[in-house]
């Protein structure tokens, strides 16, 4: 149904409904009151967290000739 919808009309449905579903998730894990308001702001922080380790852990990383991300070789110390 929601695919039928196209343009501002379907994203403003879309975006309702993920709310609609996020506030029904955290009701049924039987948060209250202020209880999902919290919960969300925490996981909203976490993903920051996430988000910005992720960053930096990228910028430290090469793509294969395949296109997945490996881990730069470590530069080698000594004479040779």
């Amino acid at each position: 149904m929601v695919e039928m919808l196209e343009g501002d009309e379907g994203a403003n449905v879309r975006w309702r409904l993920a709310l609609r579903g996020a506030d029904m998730l955290l009701t049924d894990l039987g948060l209250e009151g202020d209880e999902p308001h919290a919960h969300a702001a925490g996981m909203k922080e976490s993903f920051g967290r996430d988000s910005a380790a992720a960053r930096a852990c990228a910028c430290s990383s090469t793509r294969s000739s395949a296109g997945r991300t490996e881990p730069r070789p470590a530069a080698r110390s000594g004479g040779r």
